[in-house]
C-alpha cells in the first residue's frame, strides 16, 4: 500500500469507527466538523457505526455492550436526527467488533472482536431489510478466519459488490483480504492477500489502528489509528 494523505482526526470516544463517504484525494479538502451526537445512553463501549443503503438508519456495535444499535434518521444521513434506538442482543457471546450488511440488507454479519490465540470469527444473521426489529438473535452461520488471521481483528469490511471481505488485525498491523467466489457468501471465502501497514517511525503509520473502510471504487483503504487520532489513506 502507498500512503496518499492523512488527516487530523479527534475521535468522539476511543474506537468510533471512522466513516467516509466518497474517494480520497482532493476529497479531503472538503471535511468540515458539522456536529456530535451523544449515543452514551444506548452505547457503552461503541466499536463501529454504519448506515442503511439509503441512509434512513445508523447502526452502531458495541464492545463492552455486546450488542448492536439501530437508530432511525428522520433525515438521511444526519445522527442529530435519530430516533430511539432498537437494541439487537445476539445469542452468542459476542464482543462486536464490526457490524456490516449486504447489499439489500437482508443479512447482518457481526465481526467477534477476538484475543490473543483466537481466529477471527463473523457471524451472520438473516434480518428484515436493514431492520433488527423482531430479527432472530441466534446466528445461521459462522465463518472462522484462515490460520492466516492473527490476535485481535476488530474491523471487516465487504467491498463495494461483496466479493471481497478485508479484514483488520490490530496486533499485527495488517489487512487481510479474502476473496469471494459468490457475493456477501462467506462460505466461499478463499484468503488472497494481506496488506501491511507501514513500519514503526515511517510515515502513515499507527500503532494500534482500529477502524477502517474502503472507497466504494475500491481503489482507496482508510484507516483510523487509536493511538496517534489520524486518519491514514492508502492507495490500493
Amino acid at each position: 500500500m502507498k500512503i496518499v494523505n492523512q488527516i487530523i482526526h479527534n475521535f468522539v470516544k476511543t474506537s468510533l469507527l471512522l466513516l467516509l463517504i466518497g474517494g480520497g484525494g482532493s476529497a479531503w479538502a472538503t471535511i468540515t466538523y458539522v456536529s456530535s451526537t451523544d449515543i452514551s445512553a444506548d452505547v457503552n463501549g461503541p466499536t463501529q457505526m454504519t448506515f442503511s443503503a439509503d441512509g434512513s438508519k445508523m447502526f452502531v456495535s458495541t464492545w463492552a455492550g455486546k450488542k448492536v444499535v439501530e437508530y432511525s434518521l428522520s433525515t438521511a444521513y444526519d445522527p442529530s436526527t435519530k430516533g430511539v434506538g432498537i437494541i439487537f442482543t445476539p445469542v452468542d457471546d459476542l464482543q462486536i467488533g464490526s457490524v456490516n450488511f449486504n447489499s439489500n440488507g437482508t443479512q447482518m454479519y457481526l465481526l467477534n472482536y477476538t484475543g490473543v490465540g483466537s481466529r477471527a470469527k463473523i457471524r451472520r444473521y438473516d434480518i428484515s431489510a436493514f431492520s433488527l426489529s423482531g430479527a432472530d438473535t441466534t446466528a445461521d452461520y459462522t465463518f472462522t478466519a484462515s490460520s492466516n488471521s492473527g490476535d485481535f481483528t476488530p474491523g471487516m469490511r465487504f467491498n463495494s459488490d461483496g466479493t471481497k471481505v478485508y479484514l483488520l488485525e490490530t496486533d499485527d498491523t495488517i489487512v487481510r483480504q479474502y476473496n469471494l467466489s459468490t457475493a456477501y457468501n462467506l462460505s466461499t471465502a478463499i484468503y488472497s492477500q494481506a496488506f501491511n501497514i507501514p513500519a514503526s517511525g515511517s510515515n502513515g503509520y499507527d500503532a494500534n489502528p482500529k477502524a477502517f473502510t474502503i472507497s466504494p471504487d475500491g481503489l482507496t483503504m482508510y484507516i483510523g489509528g487509536a493511538s496517534t487520532q489520524v486518519v491514514y489513506a492508502y492507495s490500493l
